[in-house]
């Protein structure tokens, strides 16, 4: 967990910067479940009311050794919004 926390709040540091925002993240979990098990429940418990999440695929990399991670950011609507608008995404 505690690498994952360091990994995210460099991420949403470079995304706030990126974006202009305030951003508070909350402490991350981890659980081990099927994929749709896990974000029907993340998706309830952070954003009831939109389904959209922002991904974000990296490698990690320790000698010769190397796997795939994904970050998972649940936005709220107005900062999903937000976010798009600066992406030149419309809604």
């Amino acid at each position: 967990e505690e690498v994952g926390n360091i990994c995210i709040c460099g991420y949403l540091n470079a995304l706030a910067e990126m974006f202009d925002l305030r951003v508070f993240p909350t402490p991350p979990g981890v659980a081990i479940d099927m994929v749709g098990s896990l974000l029907d429940g993340t998706l309830a418990n952070f954003n009831p009311t939109s389904d959209e999440v922002l991904i974000i695929q990296t490698r990690f990399t320790e000698g010769d050794h190397s796997f795939r991670g994904f970050f998972l950011l649940f936005p709220d609507t107005a900062s999903l919004d937000l976010i798009l608008r600066k992406l030149g995404v419309r809604r």
